[in-house]
């Protein structure tokens, strides 16, 4: 999870080139909310909470 969140931000900042982090968090809120999680977008629960989930990075299956 942490692998594809930092993924995430570092997509949204090279498509945005935000000049602050205020800037970005404006632009980003739904990465600074717990709740929905933004990886429910890109990976069904029972993706992540899969044995292979837990062993290596999988690419998102929503996608």
């Amino acid at each position: 999870m942490t692998w594809v969140f930092l993924l995430i931000i570092a997509e949204r900042q090279a498509r945005e080139s935000p000049e602050t982090w205020e800037a970005f968090a404006a632009a980003n809120p739904d990465l600074l909310v717990w709740k929905p999680p933004v990886l429910q977008r890109y990976y069904s629960k029972e993706w992540l909470a899969s044995d292979l989930a837990r062993r290596t990075f999988l690419m998102p299956d929503l996608i």
